[in-house]
C-alpha cells in the first residue's frame, strides 16, 4: 500500500481529502500544519504523494514545498497542491514547486483524477466508467526550466492559454528524469540554458528509455542554427524566447505524427518482425561526441574517417552532381564544414543503412539507391527555405528505408505484396495497407522517429505516398518528398505501374500544380546520373 501525506487545518476538506485518497487504495497520513508534515515526511520512508492546502499554521504550504524541494530524500515527491481559485496563488505554488493545482471547492471526481495523473500506477476505475467517458485525450507535456523568471513566465503564458495540455513542471534535469519515470508524458521541452546541468543526460536518457516522448529544446538564436552540434537527440529546436503558436505547432504537430507512425497496426507489424535494426554504429558514435558541448566539425571528421568504406563514398556522393560543388571536396573535414555536422551525420546513417547487405534480403538494391538518390537531390532543389533543404534531402534519401526494414524483419511478405499488386492492379503501398493494415511508410518513420531524427524527416518519410495525413499549408520537405518520389519513380522506370502517386488536389491547395511538368523536366535530366550508396 502506497502512503500519502495531507496537509490541512481543516478537519473537514482535511477528512473529505482522506476518505478520497484511501478509497483508491492509499494509505494517508494525516497533518494539521504544516510543521506535522515536515515531521512525517522526515520520518516516514516511501512516501509517494504530498498533498497540501496554500494556508497552513507553523508552516504555510508555499514554504512546505519549498523545503520538500531541497531536502535530498523527497525532492522528487510529486506534490497536488490546492487553495483559492485564483491565478496568482496557483503561480506561488507552481513556482514552489508544486506539480498540480487544485482549486477549492474540492470535489470528489476532480481530487481522485488529479491523484490518478500524479500516480499512474494505481488499479484504473471499472472499465464501464472509462467507456462511457467523452472527454477528449489531454496532451501531457513535461516543462523543464531551472531559471525562476523564466518558469514563472512560462507557466503564465501556459496556463491562462492551455486547456487541452495536462502540464507539469520541473526546476532541474534530475526531477524531469523522475517524472519521465514515474509518470507518461507526450512532449518534453527542455531550455538549453539550464545551469549546472548536464542536458544532454537528460536527453539522451529521454530517449533512451523513453523513445515514445518528443524531445523539444527551447534555444537562443544562435544555437537554433547550430542546434545540432549541441543536442543531437531533441526532435525538434524552437528559438528562445518561444512565440505561443511556434509551440502549438511544434507539440500539435509532433503528436499527431506519433499517433500515426505509433498505431496499433505498425506496432502489430512491428512485433511480428521481432526486431528492429539497431542504430548504425558510425552514426550512433557521431551522435554521442555531438552530445559534447566541445565536439565541432573536427571531431566529427575524424570519426567518419576511421571507416574507410563509408569515408570514399561519402566524398563521392558530396563531389557528384548531385550536390554541384564550386570546387574539389577532398575530405571529410571539408565536407563537414561544407554542408553542416547534422547534415554529414545524417549522409552517414544513409550510408551506412544501404550498405547493410544483410537488410536488403529479396530486394533489388541498386535500383532502391538510384531512385532514393534521385528523390533526395529533387526535393533538396524544390523547396525554397534553405532551412528545409538538409531536411527534404534526407528525408528523400530515406524515405523507403521501410522496405529495407521489412526484407530484413519479414522477408516473405514482399512476394505476398507483390502478386497481391499484380493481381489486383494496385500499387505496393495499397497492396501493404490490404494486406497488413500498415506499410513500408509507416515502418521507416518509426525505425528513425527510435533513431532520434528530426520529425521533419520522420514526418516526410511517413507521409510521402499520402501527404495530406499532416496537416500544413507550406511547400515543405513533407511535400518535396512526395512529389519528388513520384518523379523519380516515373522518370526511372516510365514504363512500370506507379508507386507513389501525385496527390493533385494536394498540389493545388498549395498552388504548385502547374511546376509539375518543369519539375517532371529537371528529374528526367538528372535521371542518367549514377551513383550508389554501397
Amino acid at each position: 500500500m502506497f502512503t500519502v501525506v495531507v496537509a490541512e487545518s481543516d478537519a473537514v476538506v482535511r477528512m473529505l481529502v482522506s476518505q478520497n485518497a484511501e478509497s483508491l487504495g492509499l494509505r494517508v497520513l494525516l497533518a494539521a500544519d504544516g510543521a506535522q508534515a515536515v515531521t512525517l515526511l522526515e520520518t516516514v520512508p516511501d512516501v509517494r504523494l504530498l498533498i497540501t492546502a496554500v494556508n497552513l499554521p507553523a508552516v504555510d504550504g508555499v514554504s512546505l514545498i519549498t523545503w520538500v524541494r531541497s531536502s535530498g530524500t523527497n525532492s522528487d515527491l510529486p506534490i497536488l497542491a490546492f487553495g483559492e481559485p485564483r491565478i496568482r496563488e496557483a503561480f506561488r505554488l507552481l513556482d514552489a514547486g508544486a506539480n498540480r493545482f487544485l482549486p477549492r471547492p474540492l470535489t470528489a471526481r476532480a481530487l481522485k483524477a488529479e491523484v490518478r495523473e500524479l500516480l499512474p500506477f494505481l488499479p484504473s476505475e471499472n472499465a464501464t466508467a472509462v467507456a462511457l467517458s467523452t472527454e477528449p485525450t489531454r496532451t501531457r507535456v513535461l516543462f523543464v526550466e531551472d531559471d525562476e523568471t523564466m518558469r514563472v513566465n512560462l507557466k503564465a503564458r501556459l496556463l491562462t492559454r492551455h486547456h487541452k495540455w495536462d502540464l507539469v513542471f520541473a526546476h532541474s534535469a534530475k526531477q524531469a528524469l523522475a517524472f519521465l519515470d514515474r509518470q507518461e508524458f507526450d512532449v518534453m521541452v527542455a531550455d538549453l540554458e539550464m545551469a549546472g546541468t548536464k542536458r544532454k543526460t537528460l536527453l539522451d536518457n529521454a530517449r533512451e528509455f523513453h523513445p515514445d516522448v518528443v524531445r523539444i529544446a527551447l534555444a537562443g538564436p544562435f544555437q537554433v542554427d547550430t542546434s545540432y552540434r549541441t543536442i543531437p537527440t531533441a526532435h525538434r529546436v524552437l528559438p528562445r524566447p518561444c512565440r505561443m503558436d511556434h509551440l502549438d505547432e511544434a507539440v500539435g504537430r509532433a503528436c499527431h505524427l506519433r499517433e500515426l507512425i505509433h498505431c496499433d497496426r505498425t506496432l502489430q507489424l512491428v512485433e511480428q518482425m521481432g526486431t528492429l535494426p539497431a542504430v548504425p554504429g558510425l552514426y550512433n558514435a557521431v551522435t554521442e561526441a555531438l552530445s559534447r558541448r566541445n565536439a565541432g566539425a573536427k571531431e566529427v571528421a575524424d570519426i567518419v574517417s576511421t571507416d574507410v568504406a563509408t569515408t570514399a563514398k561519402l566524398l563521392q556522393l558530396v563531389n557528384s552532381p548531385y550536390f554541384a560543388a564550386a570546387a574539389p571536396i577532398a575530405n571529410v573535414h571539408r565536407a563537414v564544414v561544407r554542408f553542416g555536422v547534422n547534415f554529414v551525420r545524417n549522409l552517414v546513417l544513409a550510408i551506412e543503412v544501404f550498405g547493410g547487405g544483410e537488410m536488403a534480403a529479396g530486394l533489388p538494391l541498386a535500383s532502391l539507391q538510384q531512385h532514393s538518390l534521385l528523390t533526395a537531390s529533387t526535393a533538396r532543389s524544390l523547396v525554397a527555405d534553405h532551412r528545409m533543404k538538409g531536411d527534404a534531402f534526407i528525408g528523400g534519401l530515406l524515405h523507403d528505408v521501410g522496405h529495407l526494414v521489412l526484407a530484413r524483419g519479414a522477408p516473405q511478405r514482399r512476394p505476398q505484396v507483390q502478386r497481391h499488386s499484380w493481381k489486383n492492379k494496385v500499387t505496393m503501398h495499397e497492396a501493404e495497407r490490404e494486406l497488413f493494415g500498415a506499410t513500408h511508410a509507416e515502418i521507416g518513420a518509426y525505425l528513425l522517429w527510435l533513431w532520434g531524427l528530426p520529425y521533419q524527416v520522420v514526418e516526410a518519410v511517413a507521409c510521402h505516398h499520402a501527404p495530406l495525413a499532416m496537416p500544413g499549408a507550406n511547400f515543405d520537405a513533407t511535400a518535396a518528398v512526395h512529389v519528388a518520389a513520384a518523379l523519380a519513380h516515373h522518370a526511372l522506370r516510365p514504363h512500370a505501374p506507379p508507386d507513389v502517386t501525385l496527390d493533385q488536389g494536394y498540389l493545388a491547395a498549395l498552388d504548385v500544380a502547374d511546376q509539375v511538368p518543369i519539375w517532371q523536366d529537371m528529374v528526367e535530366e538528372r535521371a542518367g546520373q549514377r551513383i550508389l550508396l554501397a
